[in-house]
């Protein structure tokens, strides 16, 4: 895994996007998602202008760890029409030492069983007083101490880890909702605990 260091060079430097945004011409939304790490293609063009900027190498600007992770979400024999039933298989792979751990979890609403992670899914009111609807899933803790093991407990590589468990959940609750296999309502928002 590859993640941008900006935030943190950023951070060391006092320095907020507006100012990056002023000095380098850069856009304040390419910014945002290199700070956030939510950005997979950057021109090098925008790369070397930072770099120059902050006076730092390339090597500075990136941070990696020899992981790979796979994420697949599947609706189960579980699910229900209107019922949310998922498994959930994760895969990370450590290319440095050639291995690999899979993890193989449910979330069930309705179903009780030791590898089920799901907590609740419920309606929330935001800030907007919108309506919002949140899956809360909890990993066990081999799993979290995996995580963090794996990540030399490096807070935001665990966190890109969660950031694509979550994607992946949301967008296969998005695709059979769609194609109509089941009718339970999207989720706005994954929370785990």
């Amino acid at each position: 895994m590859i993640r941008y260091n900006l935030n943190k060079l950023l951070g060391e430097r006092n320095l907020k996007i507006s100012k990056v945004f002023v000095d380098t011409g850069i856009s304040r939304s390419t910014l945002t998602k290199i700070v956030n790490n939510q950005s997979s293609m950057v021109q090098t063009e925008t790369i070397d202008k930072l770099c120059q900027y902050l006076k730092v190498s390339p090597s500075d600007f990136f941070e990696y760890i020899p992981i790979e992770i796979d994420v697949n979400t599947f609706l189960n024999e579980f699910n229900g029409f209107t019922e949310l039933g998922l498994d959930l298989i994760i895969k990370i792979k450590d290319t440095f030492h050639n291995t690999e751990k899979e993890f193989v979890y449910t979330i069930n609403e309705n179903k009780k069983s030791e590898d089920n992670i799901f907590v609740s899914n419920e309606w929330y009111s935001n800030n907007l007083n919108q309506s919002i609807k949140v899956l809360e899933i909890n990993f066990p803790v081999d799993f979290k101490d995996f995580v963090t093991e794996i990540t030399n407990n490096n807070y935001g590589f665990s966190n890109d880890i969660y950031e694509k468990i979550k994607d992946n959940i949301k967008e296969t609750i998005k695709d059979e909702t769609e194609n109509k296999k089941t009718i339970f309502s999207k989720v706005d928002e994954i929370k785990i605990k």
